[in-house]
């Protein structure tokens, strides 16, 4: 049977009624009988052939410019006619259930298809079977069910069958799990009644739990729920595949915890453990150095093996020493436990740094913190069992919900690629929270560039959730906490040592959205001018790499000659003027000649050019590298009046 002998008339966005329904059920007797290939050609005639009518579609975008009223003829003519007959579907007994294996099908097509056009094709009814799915799967359409030993015996056989993360090893194991101190819920849909979509398996205990094996293999729990303070999820199973990215998990935690808030009124912590698929292979193909993400094998990973191996190594021979223990299939657990602070550092490494399209390239991570989680701690040995060993040397991970701030951080992260990350795993890439305490307590609601970290908020030590990282983390090798610790330092003794005019000079500068003490620096990521907090040294040696820009900024002593002397109330700067100091001030006036100084300041106070902006810094760095001591801070005052000037701007 050739694939396009589904419908033996023409089938358009206009068929309606009893002619659509025989339309559907037609497509839904011929796609069930077919094999795997013929309903691969099957959706892929469907696509080609029942898709945008597009001579309809030109014409209601030609009535629309004449009539703005008639933008749905607009929408209607631009949905593909093959949506209609999907709709149809999903209205035939069982429809809902048979568009979910559609979807399902098409997901594992387009994982697979090599031809680009008809990659396309797949993918648009990919995304028209998903749309359908959210709004029938919206969640006054779930229904929350607990699951306990007398639960009907289907559902409870689904359950077990279905359990992924932790499997259920027998009766008694299962009865368990839905014993004294657990629980387990699971979401229903009024057109499946009988099949759980999700369901999740949650502990009640006293503290936030490091390992599994206290949750599943220890014997019955003892204690009173009304004792018990936090809430662990620690499985969480989507049972159809044609669901995903439906975000039925994340409805059902959030549901979940809410229900639990009103069943156990003592429960106030929320937290998963975890499991970290894909962090084993991810760190033995960086370690052989075909990975597409930076190596994890930096100084302080170096420095964490040296100690390990007791003889200081090179990046090399570290990297050989730790395939030699971790890239056999057969893992010595004794071995791996030398390796012990690597492996959670590598392990910190890949969840925060390790991205696909600016969000976490693990997919637990990424979907607990889509929804709104922090990341808050990896636990050593958090999961000792066969499977565990081989999806990430036994490392689990807690993500923490915080009730208060779930919509907050979801919305960081989803718009601005912005993880949410506790102290507990800053501190394992060496930051210390106390250094950035000092300097960034007064910063709220904004964000530091800068090459190795950004921050949007910060919050004192002890405040719940008391530090949320946000942005790309950099090589903790480049020492970022250090060279942080001591600017504060410096700056703080700079600080102190100001006149009573250089502290007015010095507000005056301050950062206008976080009222902070603020300079200019070259921002690489906007590829402009920037204003970010004081740091040890104001400015400026800009040296242009392929795609980014680095900093060695002036002493002290040029810092505070510069504040001392700039006018901030100054209204107009005469660029001649400045031009001509520099020259006559230049230890190579050649080098400088081959700037347009003026030229190039014209065009950034007048258009702001990036271009123009980046070039900028060029001048500043040839000028001020070859300008001797005695003369560099007059440079300074007046590149500096340049700055304020751009900024008002």
């Amino acid at each position: 049977m050739s694939p396009r002998i589904i419908f033996r008339s023409s089938l358009t966005s206009r068929t309606t009624g009893d002619h659509l329904l025989t339309f559907s059920q037609r497509f839904v007797d011929n796609y069930s009988d077919a094999s795997n290939e013929e309903r691969r050609d099957i959706l892929a005639n469907l696509g080609k052939d029942y898709g945008v009518n597009k001579a309809a579609l030109n014409h209601a975008i030609a009535m629309y410019s004449k009539n703005e009223f008639l933008y749905p003829e607009v929408r209607s003519s631009a949905t593909a006619t093959y949506v209609k007959l999907l709709q149809a579907v999903g209205n035939l007994p069982g429809g809902v259930m048979k568009i979910c294996a559609i979807r399902a099908n098409l997901l594992n097509i387009v994982r697979n298809e090599a031809n680009k056009e008809k990659l396309l094709i797949f993918r648009h009814l990919e995304a028209a079977c998903k749309e359908m799915l959210t709004s029938w799967f919206c969640l006054s359409s779930l229904k929350l069910e607990r699951l306990t030993w007398e639960s009907p015996g289907d559902i409870l056989q689904k359950v077990a069958e279905y359990e992924a993360v932790h499997p259920v090893r027998g009766l008694t194991d299962f009865r368990k799990r839905l014993g004294p101190l657990r629980r387990c819920f699971y979401f229903l849909h009024e057109a499946l009644p009988r099949q759980p979509l999700v369901m999740v398996h949650v502990a009640l205990l006293k503290e936030i739990a490091d390992n599994v094996q206290t949750i599943v293999e220890s014997g019955v729990p003892v204690g009173k729920e009304e004792d018990q303070t936090t809430a662990i999820y620690y499985s969480i199973t989507s049972t159809q595949p044609g669901l995903s990215g439906i975000d039925l998990g994340n409805m059902l935690i959030k549901e979940v915890a809410s229900q639990l808030q009103t069943d156990v009124p003592s429960i106030k912590v929320h937290s998963t453990l975890s499991p970290i698929p894909g962090f084993r292979p991810w760190l033995i193909r960086n370690l052989h150095g075909n990975a597409e993400y930076d190596s994890v094998v930096d100084d302080r990973a170096v420095e964490l093996v040296s100690q390990m191996s007791g003889k200081k190594l090179d990046k090399k021979d570290a990297e050989k020493l730790l395939l030699q223990v971790l890239g056999n299939e057969r893992t010595d657990l004794e071995q791996l436990k030398l390796l012990k602070e690597f492996l959670i550092y590598a392990c910190a490494h890949y969840l925060c740094k390790a991205k696909r399209n600016g969000f976490a390239l693990n997919p637990v991570a990424n979907f607990h913190i889509r929804n709104g989680a922090e990341l808050y701690r990896l636990n050593w040995m958090g999961d000792t069992s066969h499977r565990g060993i081989n999806n990430s040397f036994g490392l689990m991970v807690n993500y923490r919900y915080d009730l208060n701030r779930i919509h907050e951080n979801a919305a960081a992260y989803t718009q601005e690629k912005k993880m949410a990350i506790h102290e507990n795993v800053l501190k394992l890439l060496m930051i210390k929270w106390e250094d950035y305490s000092k300097l960034f307590k007064p910063m709220t609601n904004s964000e530091l560039s800068w090459n190795d970290i950004q921050f949007k908020q910060i919050y004192l030590p002890g405040v719940e959730s008391s530090s949320t990282l946000v942005g790309e983390v950099g090589e903790p090798s480049k020492s970022w906490a250090n060279r942080q610790m001591k600017q504060v330092k410096a700056y703080q003794e700079y600080t102190s040592s100001l006149s009573a005019e250089g502290k007015e000079t010095l507000s005056s500068c301050m950062h206008e959205i976080t009222n902070t003490p603020g300079t200019f620096t070259i921002d690489r990521n906007a590829g402009g001018v920037d204003m970010i907090p004081v740091p040890e040294k104001l400015w400026t040696d800009c040296i242009e790499d392929d795609d980014c820009w680095t900093a060695d900024l002036l002493n002290e002593a040029d810092l505070k000659t510069l504040l001392q002397t700039v006018q901030p109330t100054q209204t107009s700067i005469k660029l001649p003027r400045w031009n001509e100091t520099l020259q006559r001030t230049s230890a190579s006036e050649g080098h400088l000649h081959s700037y347009d100084y003026e030229a190039v300041l014209n065009k950034i106070l007048r258009g702001k050019s990036d271009i123009a902006v980046r070039k900028l810094g060029g001048v500043f760095t040839s000028a001020l590298r070859d300008l001797d001591p005695d003369t560099r801070s007059e440079a300074a005052e007046k590149i500096a009046q340049i700055l304020l000037e751009y900024k008002r701007h």
